[in-house]
């Protein structure tokens, strides 16, 4: 049998779809916890009862997990506690412009970062290793008390109910309920932020003298230096910087004996890639400052430099594409945003078929075209820039329609290339779903055309399932002359893949 079709097509979440991609969430849950432990509030889920107290907390409940959707592993587990406790620590709210330019509007998100001297005031699940916060659930009362979308606080609060979500996704999130603020100092006021941009620079960033050559030296001698000192030297980079380090830094790697001019550089970009990300997902001013200051060091840097850093810009565009663009859009002229979209949506190939060969699976590599050494792949992925996604598709139709839980869905045919995409966010374009029915496209390094065997010697037997129909919109653009199908979805994933 030859393979006349096939296509990729995914099955996305809602939180996944709007801003929230697993790989934003998955890199906070293993973010290494600053506060000290003490084994007061370590608990074990599965040794504690209903009626235990933990650091003060009573369990007042430990559900099954399967009531959640969730299976039983080691790294889930839900645990809820009665009782009230005093934290310390900063809120942070959703801005209400990030809320409008949604899609989809919501309640505010009010999130409190508890700080290291109370931190262990709160039960801790043994081998959690997530930083210490939680959101606020009576966010209306949060944003009465504490200060409404946008702000950010210092404060010392009272708060209860609180449930710990273990979980390796977007759902492991802790919750607790604000029972009364004690004191709090105002940090960021919505009211009174930059009109221009929407956005305060935080005085965390105000630690930098922003001259690199003065944390050049602790970078090559092995010594920290935080992201709030770093980052904000990268906006004063000039051409001339990036010529500097190999005039002023051009010294053998202790490593690696004989190579020249290399130390600065792995020095430089490991504490760049370590700082590209904030710690904590919410604290979304954080992450656009982060954002702008990898960007201002691109649009001057070339070669390797600027390579590395479109490494280090592609792991912020996937952390939290919404916010990313949001940055663009804030922090920058249109015509330096718009040469960033363009960068990162050609980066995305390379990102996608080199570094990332796992999720290359959902992608179709379009057929080799005159003067086009490198074609690359079209993926299930967020993008920058709107159809053709810096690709050379020839649009030929295009219909628009409202889906309930995505809002608008947009379907471009090609003639033997078809996209399906959503815009939730200005400036993110999100496929969804990618089909292709004429030689030479090809997925996983099968062609249109090829056999069977084929398909078998990539995709071994036991990860694909056999398939006798396909669905009503497929037949609709594919044509119903088939005999049968072959799917491979991985475990827990939400994209699958289909040649038939």
């Amino acid at each position: 049998m030859h393979w006349h079709y096939w296509y990729s097509v995914a099955r996305m979440f809602v939180k996944e779809v709007f801003g929230h991609t697993e790989p934003r969430f998955e890199s906070f849950s293993v973010i290494a916890r600053t506060a000290p432990e003490s084994s007061e509030n370590l608990f074990d889920p599965r040794a504690v009862k209903v009626g235990d107290v933990v650091a003060g907390l009573t369990v007042a409940d430990l559900p099954d997990l399967r009531e959640y959707g969730w299976v039983e592993r080691d790294d889930m587990a839900i645990a809820k506690f009665k009782g009230e406790v005093t934290l310390t620590g900063r809120y942070i709210c959703t801005p209400e412009e990030e809320l409008l330019e949604s899609r989809t509007p919501d309640l505010p998100r009010a999130v409190f970062l508890v700080g290291e001297e109370s931190a262990t005031r709160l039960p801790q699940i043994i081998g959690d290793n997530r930083g210490p916060w939680f959101m606020i659930t009576n966010v209306l009362d949060a944003g009465e008390h504490l200060g409404p979308p946008g702000s950010e606080a210092r404060a010392t609060i009272v708060s209860d109910d609180y449930v710990i979500r273990l979980h390796p996704s977007s759902e492991g999130i802790n919750l607790t309920r604000l029972a009364r603020v004690i004191e709090k100092e105002v940090l960021k006021d919505p009211a009174q932020s930059d009109g221009n941009t929407g956005l305060t620079r935080s005085d965390r960033f105000s630690a930098s003298t922003a001259n690199i050559h003065d944390y050049m030296p602790r970078l090559l001698a092995g010594e920290e230096v935080s992201a709030y000192e770093l980052l904000p030297c990268l906006e004063n980079f000039t051409r001339q910087t990036w010529r500097e380090f190999d005039e002023f830094y051009r010294s053998e790697d202790p490593d690696n004996p004989g190579a020249t001019g290399e130390h600065w550089f792995n020095a430089l970009f490991t504490a760049l890639a370590n700082a590209a990300i904030a710690q904590n997902p919410y604290d979304r001013e954080d992450q656009s400052w982060r954002n702008y200051y990898i960007d201002k060091a691109s649009l001057t840097s070339d070669g390797a430099s600027s390579q590395s850093l479109a490494d280090i810009m592609m792991n912020q565009w996937t952390a939290d594409p919404v916010v990313y663009s949001s940055t663009l859009n804030r922090l920058f002229p249109s015509e330096e945003a718009d040469s960033l979209r363009k960068y990162i949506a050609y980066h995305i190939r390379y990102f996608y078929d080199i570094w990332h060969a796992d999720d290359s699976l959902f992608g179709i590599v379009k057929p080799i075209v005159e003067n086009r050494a490198y074609p690359g792949g079209i993926y299930l992925a967020a993008y920058p820039v709107d159809f053709p996604f810096c690709f050379d598709l020839a649009e030929k139709t295009r219909k628009s329609y409202q889906a309930e839980s995505f809002g608008e869905v947009t379907v471009v045919d090609c003639g033997d290339f078809q996209v399906t995409y959503l815009n939730p966010h200005d400036g993110v374009y999100t496929i969804i779903t990618l089909r292709a029915k004429e030689n030479p496209y090809q997925a996983v390094g099968v062609k249109i055309g090829d056999t069977e065997q084929s398909l078998m010697a990539r995709l071994s037997p036991d990860n694909l399932k056999k398939v006798e129909s396909i669905s009503y919109d497929d037949e609709a653009w594919f044509g119903s002359s088939h005999d049968y199908a072959y799917a491979y979805t991985p475990k827990d994933s939400t994209k699958s893949l289909l040649h038939y």
